[in-house]
């Protein structure tokens, strides 16, 4: 599904030209931008799209590499949304609202996923391809699905979402409602910063700050990340507020309140991996405060370290993981709840270390 943009060569003077667009009619915008261009949207319009499966001919990215959107105080709204991609017609019945490739940068804006206006599709959010930098938005009006009926897997919808060389992507100030997550079958998601170019030391990390996702008890995650990532001052509710079941797991999350119905911190290893958290400050809370689960095939290494962060939960650890070194550490925390341990036969227990 995923297409990767290559590096995009620096713009010229003419695709640095700034366009204020007035008609609501997004997607002429995107049609016209150049790698390098700034479409700058007017405040209190609404604009539409058609979403990225109709940009075939440029690998459905719909905001070229190196490109700026300013959306502040504009709504865009997936509306009559392209159902047929360059493969045919979308057997998963997915609609994301925007593709943007390497290097792109969306400033502001209220997107509107519009499920309603597609009944029977699944859509998503904002897919980058590559670096990114978002600010200040506000994503609404998903849907996916865990039973599909008319589709052939589960669709998984991501608020945002990436792919690629993302090292030194930032995410700064991005709410995330009114996008389900209130049914059993709500399969939605939140901020995921993704990476398939693996993450190396001496590489940039990716930022996302100040950042806001409510999703329901039922959504899948608030926030994911595979490269080295730094979550500073957030806040999540959904089943996770931390979760990772892909590959590589690289994180700290400082001063973060995480309200997971599920886990507020939950690692699952569905392949080889290695998941290295560490939880500084902030407050975790949910039905398991830190989930460690290798399952039965994989071999997940790591840690997940918690330090001086508030946590309530029934369960402080629940850990299924070969025996060895402890994979799951607590230390000065403020621990409330029946702070329980579960634990699968020969899992080595948590380390709770007391306040000095």
């Amino acid at each position: 599904m995923g297409q990767t943009q290559s590096k995009h060569k620096p713009p010229s003077e003419d695709a640095m030209t700034i366009t204020t667009y007035k008609n609501e009619d997004l997607d002429e915008a995107l049609w016209a931008a150049r790698p390098g261009a700034v479409i700058q949207l007017q405040p209190e319009r609404t604009y539409y799209t058609r979403g990225p499966w109709q940009f075939r001919n440029r690998g459905h990215i719909s905001l070229p590499s190196g490109c700026t959107l300013v959306a502040t105080g504009a709504t865009i709204m997936l509306r009559d949304a392209e159902q047929t991609a360059s493969s045919g017609l979308r057997v998963d019945r997915d609609l994301p609202i925007l593709w943007a490739g390497s290097e792109t940068r969306i400033e502001g804006g209220t997107w509107h996923c519009n499920a309603a206006g597609h009944p029977g599709w699944f859509t998503q959010g904002i897919r980058f391809f590559g670096r990114f930098d978002i600010g200040k938005a506000i994503i609404t009006g998903m849907r996916g699905t865990r039973t599909p009926n008319q589709t052939i897997n589960p669709v998984e919808s991501f608020a945002i979402s990436s792919e690629g060389d993302t090292a030194g992507s930032s995410v700064v100030g991005v709410r995330v409602e009114d996008s389900g997550g209130n049914e059993p079958n709500d399969y939605v998601s939140g901020i995921f910063v993704g990476s398939t170019v693996p993450w190396s030391p001496g590489q940039k990390i990716s930022k996302v700050t100040l950042c806001d996702v409510r999703l329901g008890r039922y959504g899948q995650f608030g926030f994911a990340c595979n490269g080295m990532t730094e979550f500073a001052n957030c806040h999540a509710v959904a089943s996770r507020g931390f979760y990772n079941d892909t590959g590589d797991t690289r994180a700290i999350l400082r001063n973060c309140e995480l309200h997971g119905s599920y886990a507020a911190v939950s690692m699952v290893g569905l392949k080889n991996c290695t998941r290295e958290v560490g939880v500084v400050g902030g407050s975790l809370e949910g039905e398991r405060v830190v989930e460690w689960d290798e399952g039965s095939t994989a071999n997940m290494l790591g840690t997940v370290s918690v330090s001086n962060a508030a946590c309530q939960g029934k369960y402080l650890a629940a850990i299924a993981c070969r025996p060895g070194r402890p994979t799951v550490i607590f230390s000065g925390c403020t621990i409330t709840g029946d702070a329980l341990h579960s634990m699968t036969p020969g899992s080595p227990k948590a380390i709770v270390l007391p306040c000095e």
